[in-house]
């Protein structure tokens, strides 16, 4: 009979499966902030503080949106 090999040190090094967010995230993510910062700019003339506001919001929202279309439709990979 042949010798079994221990497969546990092969499976420690191999990278895991989760190296950060899904690019359609990033994209997404990106999108969203680049949206809201020139809307917030348009909505808000003249008023500093909101149109980084409104960069954030359209980030996490995008964030969400991101996330959605990476579960139902996968990476764009």
């Amino acid at each position: 009979m042949s010798k079994r090999k221990d497969h546990s040190r092969v499976l420690a090094r191999r990278p895991s499966e989760d190296d950060g967010p899904p690019l359609v995230v990033i994209v997404f993510v990106a999108g969203g902030i680049l949206f809201g910062y020139l809307g917030g700019q348009v909505a808000f003339a003249g008023h500093h503080p909101y149109h980084w506001a409104a960069a954030l919001v359209g980030g996490l929202l995008a964030w969400i949106a991101g996330e959605l279309v990476y579960r139902l439709r996968g990476d764009i990979v």
